[in-house]
């Protein structure tokens, strides 16, 4: 997950060179972090194959970032 898209694009970058340092200090940075699988979120923007979504549970609730589409996963919301 990336904070912003110039995250991602950085992320993308350090990933093709295989730029491991590069890739910790995003993550000691806070533009890149880890959300675990299942986290209810939701969808507030696209970009290509990228959706921009807010936590709506969990250790980021209500912040925002990007993400892959594959890694989203759609689930029917349960009754409230």
């Amino acid at each position: 997950m990336t904070r912003d898209l110039a995250a991602n694009k950085a992320l993308v970058r350090s990933i093709l060179i295989k730029d491991e340092i590069a890739q910790m200090e995003l993550f000691l940075s806070g533009r890149i972090f880890r959300v675990p699988a299942g986290t209810p979120i939701l969808i507030i923007n696209t970009s290509w194959d990228l959706s921009e979504v807010r936590f709506l549970d969990g250790q980021h609730v209500a912040r925002t970032g990007w993400t892959l589409d594959r890694y989203i996963q759609i689930t029917t919301a349960a009754p409230r």
